[in-house]
């Protein structure tokens, strides 16, 4: 006999087909009822410990992530090095100096002359000892020995007078019609000029400690507080300055130095 081809609906329960479901949905509804079985909930108690459990799994999981990859690309700490070789004495302590005009630096005469000449000569440059250990980058060498070491550097502030002395010469011989240059002062001149304008521009514009200057104080004689404009001078106002001398005297220290190292 050919199997047949009808369609028998497949019984939902697991008894045999024909035999009577005795499952009783009313009575199971009571017992459940009676003995408050149901399943969790996110709103139950055991519901939420679930999903409490859940999202902290989660997190940490995440908060592990993070850690492994910050830890993967830190960067090994860089050792620190003395910030200058400068020592801490011409910083601090801070000398009060009053901004005005100082006579043997004013005009032209072989008085001043002389006194700018000597705020720098001979001590432009400073030798520094193992550059290496403050960061700094080669420096250069004396121009009469080739054979020494790259260890000498200019302090920016002395670079910065020398240039102002630079066009101080300059502007007297060309406004003033001043005479009486040597031929090396005209030629230094002429070769620095706009190398001094430009070298003042940048470092002024590059200073990491700008101070905001108020007027001049009250007391102070009306030529030094404005112009015939009235524009204000600022002469007279109070700043706190390094120690110049104490830097000259390391100058000549690390001079003296020097000449029996290198």
């Amino acid at each position: 006999m050919a199997p047949s081809t009808e369609y028998h609906a497949v019984p939902i329960s697991n008894e045999p087909v024909g035999e009577k479901n005795t499952f009783d949905v009313k009575q199971y509804a009571w017992n459940a009822g009676r003995w408050n079985l149901r399943l969790p909930t996110w709103q139950s108690w055991d519901g939420r410990l679930i999903v409490s459990h859940a999202v902290l799994s989660l997190l940490s999981l995440f908060l592990g992530i993070i850690i492994a990859a910050s830890a993967v690309n830190r960067p090994e700490p860089q050792k620190t090095l003395p910030s200058s070789p400068i020592p801490s004495s011409v910083f601090s302590p801070r000398l009060p100096t009053v901004m005005r005009p100082d006579e043997r630096y004013v005009g032209w005469s072989p008085f001043v002359n002389h006194n700018w000449k000597t705020l720098i000569r001979g001590l432009e440059d400073v030798w520094v000892l193992n550059p290496e250990q403050y960061g700094l980058e080669p420096g250069f060498r004396k121009v009469q020995d080739s054979d020494s070491e790259y260890q000498l550097y200019h302090i920016s502030n002395l670079h910065q007078v020398h240039c102002l002395n630079i066009v101080r010469q300059a502007a007297f011989q060309d406004i003033h019609n001043i005479t009486g240059f040597t031929a090396d002062d005209i030629d230094l001149a002429t070769v620095h000029i706009e190398h001094c304008v430009e070298y003042l521009r940048l470092s002024i514009m590059c200073g990491d400690n700008f101070t905001l200057e108020p007027g001049s104080p009250p007391g102070t004689p009306s030529s030094e507080a404005f112009d015939k404009w009235g524009n204000p001078l600022g002469w007279g106002i109070t700043k706190n300055c390094v120690n110049w001398e104490n830097l000259r005297y390391w100058q000549a220290v690390q001079l003296k130095a020097s000449k029996g190292l290198m």
